[in-house]
């Protein structure tokens, strides 16, 4: 019985995660000519922490940013390309910036803070 349960909820976590690696962030203008996929988040007190890829025809590019969806603020804290095993973190993080309307990050931070 305690195998069918620790099973059930390994597979439910592993299906859960990998339809959520596969959820797409809407871009607002079609300037943006990648496709953009929420990989990862987590949230600590009020800080989102996510990973998204953007595909382009010639590679994906991995981002790390922190959003604080209370202050509808982010800064960018690292970036990898083709593998997100290749994102570098930031020695430092920067300041937080108010995204500008239909920028790529704009509609990052509005996907991770809707309600």
């Amino acid at each position: 019985m305690k195998i069918k349960v620790i099973t059930l909820f390994i597979l439910s976590n592993l299906f859960s995660n990998f339809s959520y690696a596969e959820k797409v962030i809407a871009m607002s203008d079609s300037y943006y000519q990648g496709k953009y996929f929420l990989v990862s988040q987590s949230k600590s007190r009020n800080i989102n922490t996510v990973i998204y890829k953007t595909v382009f025809k010639a590679e994906t590019v991995f981002s790390k940013m922190e959003i604080n969806c209370t202050t509808g603020k982010y800064r960018k804290i690292g970036e990898g390309i083709n593998s997100i095993n290749s994102i570098n973190i930031y020695s430092d993080k920067g300041n937080w910036i108010t995204p500008v309307y239909e920028a790529s990050h704009y509609d990052v931070v509005k996907f991770v803070c809707k309600k």
